[in-house]
């Protein structure tokens, strides 16, 4: 940590002094040499926000109705505000030359330079390229402008290749992949992010399964509640009346019929 204080101080203030004697070279102007005083810890504060986009890139910080603002989109987000306040007279032209410095001094070593335990050196994750410091939109063209500064720099010794290996060691147990630039403190740190956004993902998914079964059951006794009100009463049917039995007729056949006249 001492020695990336160091380190980015330093850088940052032979940078700042290197930008400032160019412009005194074009304009002439001499109070570019005696009226201009680097001091601050701007380039500091901009190398810890480029170290906490290397660990937790996509750590969300605001969620505002124009987008998501990440630990990615944080360095140049406050380089464009310090050049905005500069230019409306609210900060010093120092303080926005201080932050860039800082910037790129920063991601150049944890890139290429920092030394790792396992002997290997920088990070050479994709998410950690300079064009990821871009919105989606400009990467392309900056990594046009880069690349062929970075094939320089590869030849001339000062950068290494951004080429990534993976080794694969066979063991009875299993299966041993080794990619230089990776600690395993590296490695657990980012399998611990990645439990978290899967846990958090898995527990929003189950609130919306419990909100959205609670909702269901609430209709259904809704339903059942409007059904209720509206039953027709039944009435107990009629017993059917069962037909009278027909009256039977005696007739006497052992009593004598009665005389008959007869006229002549």
């Amino acid at each position: 940590m001492m020695k990336f204080f160091m380190l980015t101080n330093i850088g940052v203030a032979f940078l700042t002094t290197f930008y400032y004697l160019m412009i005194f070279t074009w304009t002439q102007e001499t109070s570019y040499l005696f009226d201009i005083h680097v001091h601050g810890l701007a380039g500091y504060l901009a190398a810890v926000s480029v170290a906490v986009k290397q660990i937790i890139p996509d750590h969300l910080l605001i969620k505002t109705p124009l987008g998501k603002l990440t630990n990615r989109s944080l360095p140049l987000l406050i380089l464009i505000l310090a050049i905005i306040f500069w230019a409306v007279g609210a900060l010093e032209g120092t303080y926005p030359c201080m932050w860039g410095s800082g910037t790129l001094l920063s991601w150049i070593y944890l890139r290429f330079w920092q030394r790792h335990s396992n002997g290997s050196r920088g990070d050479m994750a994709d998410n950690f390229s300079f064009d990821n410091f871009f919105p989606t939109v400009l990467q392309p063209v900056v990594r046009g402008i880069i690349s062929p500064v970075h094939r320089c720099c590869v030849r001339v010794g000062i950068c290494s290749p951004s080429q990534r290996r993976v080794h694969l060691a066979l063991s009875p147990r299993g299966v041993t992949i080794t990619m230089p630039g990776v600690e395993p403190q590296d490695m657990e740190r980012r399998r611990q992010i990645a439990l978290k956004a899967l846990s958090e993902r898995l527990s929003k998914t189950s609130e919306q399964t419990r909100q959205k079964n609670l909702s269901t059951k609430v209709n259904i006794d809704s339903v059942r509640k409007m059904q209720s009100s509206h039953v027709i009463p039944s009435f107990p049917a009629e017993p059917e009346a069962s037909p009278a039995p027909a009256e039977a007729t005696l007739i006497d056949i052992g009593a004598e019929a009665p005389p008959t006249t007869k006229t002549s």
